[in-house]
């Protein structure tokens, strides 16, 4: 028999909270969970690959509908392969741009920061020169 989980051990298998977990099954990101008798919720190894795989489509910026309609073409099954590569593709060159316009954020930040750094160099120096010149007066 495969191991499963209870709703806490995915949580923290998976990084996210108890709460996301509830959220992405009852909006449809994941198929229904497996239950326990008594109704708790039993997750498997398929369910935790999923919501790992999910949370890293969000991070990247891929909005819910778009995560949506990946997993309602995962589970249409292999027909669907060539659309759910070009869904990725897709997002993949959001990325991109979105990587390319980060790293343009990147390069004016570190020029502000170098130009404040030698400001602050240049002030201290002054600091220096008009405290020997009181001294020294």
């Amino acid at each position: 028999m495969d191991r499963t989980y209870t709703i806490k051990e995915a949580a923290e298998a998976t990084g996210v909270s108890t709460h996301t977990l509830r959220y992405y099954e009852r909006i449809g990101l994941l198929e229904p969970v497996g239950r326990e008798a008594n109704g708790r919720r039993r997750y498997n190894e398929g369910d935790l690959y999923s919501v790992r795989f999910l949370t890293m489509l969000r991070a990247t910026g891929m909005p819910i509908r778009d995560m949506l309609a990946f997993m309602q073409l995962t589970w249409a099954g292999d027909e669907t392969v060539s659309e759910r590569a070009e869904l990725l593709e897709r997002h993949q060159r959001e990325l991109q741009a979105r990587l390319v316009e980060l790293d343009g954020h990147m390069e004016v930040l570190e020029r502000k920061i170098a130009f404040y750094r030698q400001r602050e160099l240049e002030l201290a120096a002054e600091k220096r020169e008009t405290t020997i010149l009181v001294t020294a007066g």
